[in-house]
């Protein structure tokens, strides 16, 4: 397994711990200041959000607005990797659970495609392109 494998990988699984956990710093740590993120759903485009800035407002907004103590988690596989020496292309299935009496529900799958860079100290997610296979972006679960 390369180094840039291992570090695309790790960028891709920082956003979802991050998130999931409620980390709002470390999740927008795992993003270039420039990054975009894409957002869409079954039924096409709903977001185009661009800088950190930005991204970070946007998941946090959501954060906040989500039932404290309600776990959630990201689970991403398949994770296919195209290297290049800074940088790498990388293709993922989501699978979204949250749960309701300690039992997990399904709320979305869908997939990313990630351009991740290496800025130095960290590789980190330059854009991303989300989609969700549901029919409307789902409540902030």
């Amino acid at each position: 397994m390369s180094d840039t494998w291992t570090h695309a990988h790790n960028a891709v699984g920082r956003w979802a711990w991050a998130y999931d956990e409620s980390d709002l710093e470390m999740f927008a740590d795992s993003v270039t200041a420039d990054a975009r993120v894409t957002i869409e759903t079954g039924n096409g485009p709903v977001e185009v959000l661009r800088g950190r800035d930005t991204i970070r407002s946007f998941f946090g907004d959501r954060l906040l607005a989500r039932p404290a103590g309600l776990p959630r988690r990201h689970v991403t596989t398949l994770v296919t990797i195209d290297e290049g020496e800074r940088e790498a292309t990388v293709l993922s299935y989501l699978t979204l659970y949250t749960f309701v009496d300690r039992a997990p529900q399904l709320v979305t799958t869908g997939w990313y495609r990630d351009r991740i860079v290496d800025e130095g100290d960290m590789w980190r997610i330059a854009d991303r392109h989300v989609h969700l296979d549901v029919a409307e972006l789902p409540e902030p679960y």
